[in-house]
């Protein structure tokens, strides 16, 4: 079974079930929570920008990095947070990626596919996604 597989039958699994799971897996290989994930490329069935509604989860969609718009540091942890500009062909979204480590990975222009993220909320007509506890990306 490839990773492709493994992907989509975890995929299938109650929410909680993924939770243990990540859980489990970060107890055995700690890493930085949004850092770059190696999963399956898939195309069919990404959401589009204008379709993503506030309180969302488990959002997958591929942008182009637009811009970096600001760094800054959380006020409760200290850690390095960057707001990106993403955007496709339906609009464009705010993104907030935390960790230094996957702030240093991106880079305008590129493009970037967003696996297991949040929807927190909108600001000024523009939605604010989140990679979150288990969300992150994978540039592409």
């Amino acid at each position: 079974m490839d990773i492709f597989e493994v992907y989509e039958k975890f995929k299938e699994l109650p929410e909680a079930e993924q939770i243990k799971l990540r859980d489990k897996i970060l107890e055995i290989h700690p890493t930085e929570k949004s850092v770059e994930k190696e999963l399956p490329k898939k195309e069919k069935g990404d959401l589009k920008i204008k379709d993503v509604k506030v309180g969302q989860k488990k959002i997958e969609l591929v942008a182009k990095i637009k811009q970096i718009k600001d760094q800054f540091k959380n006020k409760n942890t200290g850690d390095p947070v960057a707001i990106v500009r993403l955007e496709d062909q339906s609009g464009e979204c705010n993104l907030f990626v935390y960790g230094q480590e996957s702030i240093s990975k991106l880079k305008e222009g590129e493009t970037i596919r967003l696996i297991d993220c949040f929807c927190s909320g909108e600001f000024q007509g523009d939605i604010d996604i989140t990679t979150g506890k288990y969300g992150g990306f994978a540039l592409k």
